[in-house]
């Protein structure tokens, strides 16, 4: 996320890096890479074989993405009480 502020990109180029970064995550899901260790390893950003864990990289990313893009619609709001309302 860091990374991604010091590019300054723009609130839609975010959200296509995170749908891109979800679909090759959702596709690459329990990939097994044939090396213990390189399971584990990519098993945190992909969700190796070898390497689980509840939640990769790349298919959770979405998630912060879409909490600073609300942050930054909150933080402008007016009138708090009425940002909620429909």
């Amino acid at each position: 996320m860091g990374i991604l502020k010091k590019f300054e990109l723009s609130n839609k180029k975010l959200i296509v890096i995170a749908l891109l970064m979800s679909i090759i995550g959702s596709l690459l899901r329990g990939t097994d890479l044939g090396i213990p260790v390189l399971n584990l390893i990519f098993g945190n950003f992909i969700g190796t074989a070898g390497g689980f864990t509840a939640f990769p990289l790349f298919n959770w990313f979405i998630f912060p993405i879409a909490g600073y893009i609300w942050g930054q619609y909150f933080i402008r709001a007016k009138d708090k009480g009425e940002f909620f309302e429909f």
